[in-house]
């Protein structure tokens, strides 16, 4: 399971059916658009970034909010992470979750 690191806490990260729904409800559309958007070097807006973590987020730690959310990604900026580091975190989790065939995986049919 992908984790965040930041401060003395870890934050598990998991992507389910019900929170990728949430994610299409809040962004407009279905958040495997943003992460393809980056293969034609569109960098995903925050607004959207921060709204995948924050479903990531609450899917194993529940009561999480948005304004949390906003806040550990200062702490992990402030801890040396980036916003390159966190887009392959959240398509690692992604991946795991069963929503995009891993890397060198073929989808199975």
């Amino acid at each position: 399971m992908k984790t965040l690191k930041a401060g003395n806490k870890e934050y598990q990260l998991r992507l389910t059916t019900k929170s990728c729904v949430a994610i299409e409800n809040r962004i407009g559309t279905n958040p495997l658009n943003i992460f393809m958007g980056i293969e034609e070097n569109q960098i995903p807006k925050m607004s959207h970034l921060m709204v995948i973590l924050h479903e990531c987020m609450n899917s194993m730690n529940h009561g999480i909010k948005i304004e949390d959310v906003y806040d550990i990604y200062d702490q992990y900026c402030a801890e040396g992470g980036d916003l390159m580091s966190l887009i392959e975190l959240l398509v690692g989790v992604f991946e795991e979750s069963g929503f995009i065939p891993k890397e060198g995986e073929e989808s199975k049919n």
